[in-house]
């Protein structure tokens, strides 16, 4: 595993003298993003914006956008262990209804049940278009329109997501509203795997300290706020944004419970898994035993130590 990119996924600052005005959150579903967005509205809601979003809501895939703010974003990203985010995902798949089992016609309003891990894991990650969508593609080829330059929700051009109208992406209660992103270079084409689509959102989410907007840029594991608590983390964001946290932080639980999955879940893991991405913020292969409690070391060389790094600005 290198190690070349892990100095970029600690704390990145611009010294190039913009105050700061928002806290932007990031995070995939299951990650603990509604936890720290809480808490960063408790400590400096008062002082700052602290939004669920930066060039798109906290989810989805972020882009390089020209006209945000110059420089004041602090952008916040959470990860989570890709076994426990996996299983997550399958228990409650968020926006992917197509990925619950949610055939029982004789009961309409009762609860989905999760696929099997296999099924999960092995399905495409993709959803069938609504009416709204199928009526837009018949009007547009009527027209002579290419459905690739429609804009659809959350920004997305029609060959990058499913729905791309909101009349499609209905809310459905317990997995909020549908919506799938497909592959994201433009190839209309889905993934495979919902490890591909974790995959690309990560190698995505470490580009944001590169993008437009962001002076400081703070990836947090979710595993490791829970192991020590908040305490240093907010320090740091006090540090760079000269703010003062108004808060009690989490303590640290000394521990971090890990979903009990299926041996050969984690064995599918292991070998099908693109570790070299995951080992960029410091997950690694696990033993594919089932785990109740784990005491996670965490080194001194940590990935998520308190070091920063700074630079001037190019912007």
């Amino acid at each position: 595993m290198t190690n070349s990119f892990l100095f970029q996924c600690e704390c990145i600052l611009r010294t190039n003298g913009t105050r700061y005005r928002t806290q932007n959150l990031i995070g995939e579903r299951h990650s603990g993003t509604n936890w720290i967005n809480d808490h960063l509205q408790d400590c400096f809601g008062d002082q700052i914006a602290v939004e669920s979003e930066f060039t798109r809501f906290k989810h989805w895939f972020q882009f390089d956008d020209s006209s945000v703010r110059n420089g004041e974003a602090v952008v916040i990203a959470m990860f989570r262990d890709p076994y426990d985010w996996v299983e997550a995902m399958r228990e409650r798949p968020h926006h992917a209804h197509d990925h619950a089992d949610c055939t029982d016609l004789e009961c309409p309003d009762c609860e989905c049940r999760s696929m099997d891990w296999k099924d999960f894991v092995s399905k495409p990650w993709i959803g069938p278009r609504g009416p709204a969508d199928k009526d837009l593609m018949v009007r547009a080829k009527a027209e002579g329109r290419k459905l690739e330059v429609e804009g659809c929700l959350a920004g997305y051009r029609f060959d990058e997501v499913i729905p791309c109208l909101p009349e499609d992406s209905v809310d459905k209660e317990g997995y909020s509203s549908y919506m799938y992103e497909l592959m994201h270079d433009g190839s209309n084409r889905a993934y495979g795997s919902i490890i591909d689509l974790r995959r690309e959102k990560l190698l995505n989410f470490l580009t944001v300290p590169r993008m437009n907007g962001v002076r400081a840029f703070f990836p947090q594991r979710y595993e490791g706020l829970v192991l020590k608590g908040t305490g240093d983390f907010l320090k740091s964001l006090e540090e760079v944004t000269g703010l003062t946290a108004k808060c009690t932080p989490f303590e640290g639980t000394g521990v971090v419970k890990h979903k009990n999955v299926e041996p050969e879940f984690m064995e599918w893991m292991n070998e099908y898994h693109d570790w070299a991405t995951e080992g960029m913020i410091g997950y690694q292969k696990r033993e594919p035993v089932k785990m109740q409690e784990v005491k996670m070391q965490e080194s001194e060389q940590s990935v998520f130590s308190s070091r920063r790094m700074t630079f001037e600005s190019q912007k």
